[in-house]
This record gives C-alpha cells, sequence and structure tokens, in this order.
C-alpha cells in the first residue's frame, strides 16, 4: 500500500466545504463518480455505516471511524471490490477559503490511477457554496 495526499484550494468558506464532507447526501454535489451511496446517518458520526451501489449490486462499504468537527476533519474505513483501506479527510482555512484533504492507503497502480479523480472532486469541494 502507499499513501497518496491530495488536496486543493478554493473560495468556498470553510464552513460550506465542512458541511458538504459531513452531509453524505451531497457527496455525489462535489463526487458526482462516486455511485449512489446509502447510509445509517445523514450526516457522519463515528460508527455510521453505509454501502455504494451500482443498481441492485454493493459495490462498497464504508465506516466513519472518528470526526473532529473542531478540527474539521474525519476518518473511514472502506472495502471496495475486495480492495479494504484507511482515510482521512480535512478541510482548512486559507487566506482567500478553504484547503479540502484527503489521503488514503492504496496499491500503489490504483492510487496513481485515483489521485486526479480526487484532485478534481476536492477541487469541486473547495468551490462548493
Amino acid at each position: 500500500m502507499k499513501r497518496i495526499d491530495v488536496h486543493a484550494d478554493g473560495p468556498a468558506s470553510v464552513d460550506a466545504a465542512w458541511q458538504a464532507y459531513v452531509h453524505v447526501d451531497r457527496w455525489r454535489d462535489w463526487s458526482p463518480h462516486m455511485p449512489p451511496v446509502e447510509a445509517d446517518a445523514v450526516v457522519i458520526r463515528p460508527g455510521a455505516e453505509g454501502r455504494w451501489r451500482f443498481g441492485p449490486v454493493t459495490v462498497g462499504r464504508f465506516v466513519i471511524t472518528d470526526v473532529d468537527a473542531v478540527a474539521r476533519t474525519w476518518n473511514w474505513r472502506v472495502s471496495v471490490l475486495g480492495l479494504t483501506t484507511t482515510g482521512e479527510h480535512r478541510v482548512e482555512v486559507r487566506r482567500s477559503g478553504c484547503r479540502c484533504h484527503m489521503a488514503m492507503d492504496l496499491p500503489p497502480l490504483v492510487g496513481h490511477a485515483y489521485r486526479p479523480v480526487a484532485w478534481w472532486a476536492l477541487h469541486r469541494l473547495a468551490r462548493s457554496s
């Protein structure tokens, strides 16, 4: 496994980006490549679980392992198509808006392929309102 770290800066307020991060029903607004999500919580919390589906097929499951609303960070464990990994997200204040960050442990080829997709999604998130 190799850790990928991706971030994007944008004009969104830290609060706006954080709200888009923590509301499961808003994930596809900034990350439209993601399949539909079903979760047992509207707002992420430690222990919240969910899954991604393509039609009737579940392709991934996740559990939120930690949320720190003050620091605007959250961690999760995800299993997609047999690959289990962990990741973290955070939102930081920047002079002109915010920085949205994601880190994940992935096999090197998967990480290399996913890095531009992750940046694109974070770029959208950092511009959310």
